[in-house]
């Protein structure tokens, strides 16, 4: 699974690659002799068969559907260009062959489906080949004899082929060189062959057929890029942004994205308030009925962090027993033989900090009631669905009842408990949010593997994905230089930081997580017992990620859209 750099590279490569491309189909299509604008205008079929191939050449490099239906898309895709050939000519079936023996040659066919269209093409030809020597004919339609074919296509065959090589061998063996990897490559050497080579009309016809199909590929890929295939993180940012110069433009409030780690560490020391961005606006509301200590602001966050110290001072003298209960409870499941996927993991979670929280073991129904409930707020937070109030509200039932058969956690604040202030000490900080972040950090851990400590793991794939301080006053650096203008609202995205040696993962400052010494401990034990396990595969099942750990659905899409722009660009939900 690609990281943000390397999503943001691709996105690159595809979105001003198309622009290049353009440019080169556009200069080719206005060239004396070109065959573009009457081949698409009298038989619009051809582009259409042209669009076909470039989305499904994207659609399976990018591993978007699954194998079937990929193979389904290849055998419409021969079926479309044995088509063409029937009807007009060899065009592009000189395409494909040429396409397909370059790849080959830079042993860029690494796919089950690749190959099997690699085998289709090669039955195809062989079947032509069949044909032309038993009738001295190929092309069909009104036939064309074997020698002008060969005539007629195979310098440029040869040409074309060569160039295919090039690139591809280039994009896989020196993908180091921007050259290569954003493939300038195939724009220069094919505007070289349009300009150098003198063309015949049947060649020039396939050098342009093989540009519009790369463009339509490109273009494929650049869409499946940012929408199929996007992860949430990406988009909010393109959203943050917009909304940073909407805020400028009319409210005049400074939006600035820091990403140096010294700028972003004085900052989150400078200040505790959120400001009105993401937290106010998409995790306030996504979180309730619980008070996250994570989102909420002013006087209300004072109120409960004190109230989250008191209940730290009854925990804290019993955290050495965390690792223990970690320790047996995570052996117990290994024992079971069951996959440790998404779904395990979560009820792990839920199961070992109940035992810590509530000093016993059997809890009948109420670790799958807050294991599930956890899936639909961290639907919600994470912007992929609205969260099923009525799992939420089962959750807070069930956290109460567990408080109130508690002595000691009951006396410290009592009937106060059932106020959404009081039990969401405990169900957000110690169950619901290692619920949740465990699933995506277990991730981080399973793909940096042994050789990446616990800290660089979790850094490249940070469950918090964006963090916010909204600063009143001007920050200064040590020289007196203002760095930070007062009166900014100030977005961090991870990905900024996750080659940065010592970021905390914690974060800094005040506002920075209460429990890390709960969360280490407890992590540390996990990754242990887990990482380098046969049956750890923290992918499995996972949904609803923050991160990159999972694919963002249609209909995830379709919501994002609908109310994150909402919740941006409306009023301002105070806490």
């Amino acid at each position: 699974m690609e990281g943000f750099a390397e999503h943001e590279d691709r996105c690159r490569k595809y979105g001003m690659g198309s622009v290049r491309l353009l440019v080169v189909v556009g200069v080719a299509a206005c060239a004396a002799g070109s065959s573009l604008n009457t081949e698409y205008i009298a038989t619009w079929s051809r582009l259409a068969t042209h669009l076909y191939i470039g989305v499904i050449g994207a659609l399976i490099n990018t591993s978007t559907l699954p194998f079937r239906a990929n193979v389904a898309l290849l055998l419409g895709g021969l079926a479309a260009v044995v088509s063409d050939v029937w009807w007009f000519d060899l065009t592009l079936g000189c395409y494909l062959l040429k396409t397909t023996v370059g790849d080959t040659l830079a042993g860029k066919v690494d796919s089950a489906e690749w190959r099997l269209g690699l085998a289709g093409v090669v039955g195809g030809v062989a079947a032509a080949a069949a044909w032309g020597w038993s009738s001295s004919e190929v092309g069909v339609g009104d036939g064309v004899p074997v020698a002008d074919a060969v005539t007629a296509y195979g310098r440029i065959f040869v040409v074309l082929a060569a160039v295919q090589f090039v690139c591809e061998y280039g994009d896989g063996h020196l993908e180091h060189l921007v050259f290569f990897r954003h493939r300038y490559s195939f724009e220069l050497l094919t505007a070289a062959v349009l300009l150098v080579v003198p063309l015949t009309p049947e060649e020039r016809r396939v050098v342009e057929f093989d540009l519009v199909i790369c463009l339509c590929y490109r273009l494929a890929n650049y869409v499946i890029l940012m929408t199929w295939a996007i992860r949430a993180p990406q988009l909010l940012m393109l959203i943050f942004k917009l909304f940073g110069v909407v805020n400028y433009g009319f409210f005049g409030r400074r939006f600035m994205r820091v990403t140096d780690p010294h700028v972003a560490t004085l900052v989150l020391k400078a200040s505790v308030d959120k400001g009105d961005c993401v937290e106010r606006r998409i995790a306030t509301p996504a979180w309730s009925p619980i008070l996250s200590l994570e989102s909420i602001d002013g006087e209300r966050w004072r109120r409960m962090r004190h109230g989250f110290s008191t209940v730290l001072d009854l925990l804290s003298p019993r955290i050495h027993e965390l690792s223990a209960i970690t320790q047996r409870q995570t052996d117990e499941l290994l024992k079971t033989g069951v996959e440790i996927g998404a779904v395990a993991i979560t009820r792990l979670t839920v199961g070992i900090f109940l035992e810590f929280l509530f000093h016993r073991r059997d809890f009948g129904a109420a670790i799958d009631v807050l294991a599930e409930a956890s899936w639909e707020w961290r639907k919600e937070i994470a912007c992929k669905g609205k969260g099923r109030l009525q799992s939420k509200q089962a959750a807070v039932t069930t956290i109460v009842a567990l408080i109130r058969s508690e002595p000691e956690l009951w006396s410290l604040f009592g009937e106060e408990w059932a106020d959404p202030e009081r039990y969401s000490l405990l169900l957000q900080p110690f169950l619901i949010s290692p619920a949740i972040n465990t699933c995506d950090i277990m991730v981080g851990i399973h793909r940096a593997g042994k050789s990446v400590s616990l800290d660089d793991a979790v850094r490249r794939a940070h469950p918090f994905p964006i963090l916010e301080r909204y600063v009143a006053d001007p920050i200064v650096d040590e020289s007196g230089k203002v760095i930070i203008p007062g009166d900014t609202q100030v977005l961090f995205f991870a990905n900024d930081f996750e080659s940065t040696v010592g970021w905390p993962i914690f974060s800094s400052g005040r506002r920075s997580c209460a429990g890390m010494h709960f969360a280490r401990g407890y992590l540390t034990v996990l990754r242990s017992s887990l990482l380098g396990h046969p049956r750890f595969r923290p992918e499995a099942g996972h949904r609803f990620s923050g991160r990159n750990n999972d694919r963002l659905e249609w209909g995830e899409l379709v919501y994002l859209i609908c109310t994150v722009p909402v919740a941006i660009f409306g009023r301002s939900k105070q806490t």
